[in-house]
């Protein structure tokens, strides 16, 4: 498998900490974890100030949420009825310190603890998830209840999601709440609103066999991880501020191609059952 080319132009090292065995520990135990102070405070309000700057005052009309759409003031967002999304600041508009920090050594070894397994770490997305204030509607209504792999093009698990929080995110701000042990009962399905929720689809299986997690408040700099098979959902924002977070994706470098459809896998030549060697997809650690 061939190793792309990243280019990081600053070291971050002393802005973002290493994943502990406890924590991992408990990630494996119940499909998430919570990671206090996964980059500093000071690293998160700087990522916090370039997002704001790049994308907090852009209005965008109304999308259908099948894609990102290009808007030329402000890269890829899209809003898709339930936030407002910036897809690939870091891997295509390489904005700093985005683009650093996510092709950094320090977030590929906590990749690598995170997969379990000796293998390459490949980058797999990277977007700036934004719900938005105000009484409940377009761009920060309610994420339903899903999986994430059923909607990805992997043949096996191993993917996982950092999950950061670049300002204070509170329940009523549309923190994330995860549903404990549910990445043991393998897949789910593959969810599109307006379909029930996979809560409301296997209600009895996931009432016996997962825990809600309790509210979670996150600071500016702590962050979540939640494995490609835990169910995940969040409430709408019903404060008068943004819910600003950074979404990170990474997968072991032997995860293959299935050809299932995702729009950030679509017309690139892949192919099925193959690895992911396109420059989308680096394997950039170690």
């Amino acid at each position: 498998m061939a190793q792309l080319a990243v280019s990081p132009t600053r070291d971050v090292s002393a802005n973002v900490r290493e994943v502990t065995d406890e924590e991992i520990a408990f990630f494996r135990e119940n499909g998430w974890a919570k990671l206090d102070g996964l980059i500093t405070p000071e690293f998160a309000a700087e990522l916090l100030g370039v997002l704001q700057g790049v994308m907090g005052t852009v209005e965008l009309e109304e999308q259908d949420g099948s894609g990102p759409a290009r808007d030329p003031k402000a890269g890829k967002v899209l809003d898709t009825g339930w936030w407002r999304d910036y897809h690939f600041i870091a891997r295509d508009d390489k904005i700093e310190p985005f683009y650093s920090f996510v092709f950094s050594k320090q977030m590929g070894r906590n990749a690598q603890k995170v997969a379990g397994r000796d293998v390459p770490i490949r980058y797999s997305n990277d977007l700036a998830a934004v719900k938005m204030p105000g009484p409940v509607g377009t761009a920060n209504d309610a994420t339903f209840a899903h999986q994430d792999m059923p909607s990805l093009p992997y043949d096996r698990v191993g993917a996982h999601i950092f999950w950061i929080a670049l300002d204070e995110v509170t329940p009523e701000r549309g923190m994330m709440r995860f549903y404990s042990r549910s990445h043991r009962l393998g897949p789910l399905g593959r969810i599109d609103p307006p379909e029930p929720s996979v809560v409301d689809q296997y209600r009895e299986l996931i009432e016996a066999e997962c825990e809600l997690s309790p509210p979670l408040t996150l600071k500016p700099g702590d962050a979540t991880i939640h494995h490609n098979l835990t169910i995940h959902d969040a409430p709408p924002n019903t404060t008068d501020k943004p819910r600003w977070a950074y979404i990170v994706a990474y997968v072991p470098s032997d995860i293959r191609y299935t050809g299932a459809y995702n729009y950030n896998f679509e017309n690139l030549g892949l192919e099925r059952g193959g690895y992911l060697e396109h420059e989308r997809f680096p394997i950039f650690y170690p």
